[in-house]
């Protein structure tokens, strides 16, 4: 297994080829938040990914949204992380996602919290 720092210039391009990713084939994923301020959480578990898209421009720029459920049960979720400093994808041997840690902050309390994302076999 390979872990890389993705570099900024290329959020978009990694987090659209991992959101075409779901649309060929669901992706089920368990996403976690650790922050030394607020514990750590899950925040779902064993959910479909729908995408996983990075903001440019406007108010939210900087922001990574993470869109989780399914159309058959109506369960969605929708995680955003504030003023994203740093994406790292782990990937199997084989190429595919093993996980993504995202780093940024917390939306409603600002703490600085780490977003992990473990793809599911």
């Amino acid at each position: 297994m390979k872990t890389r720092e993705i570099p900024h210039a290329e959020w978009p391009q990694v987090l659209n080829a991992l959101s075409n990713l779901c649309h060929k084939a669901p992706l089920a994923v368990t996403v976690e938040q650790l922050s030394s301020e607020l514990g750590d959480q899950v925040v779902a578990k064993h959910v479909p990914l729908r995408a996983i898209t990075y903001e440019e421009k406007g108010s939210e720029a900087r922001d990574i949204a993470i869109e989780l459920g399914d159309d058959v049960s109506g369960n969605r979720l929708l995680q955003r992380i504030h003023d994203v400093s740093g994406v790292y994808l782990a990937q199997k041997d084989d190429g595919s996602p093993h996980s993504m840690d995202i780093e940024g902050e917390d939306h409603v309390s600002q703490a600085r919290i780490k977003t992990v994302i473990r793809f599911e076999s």
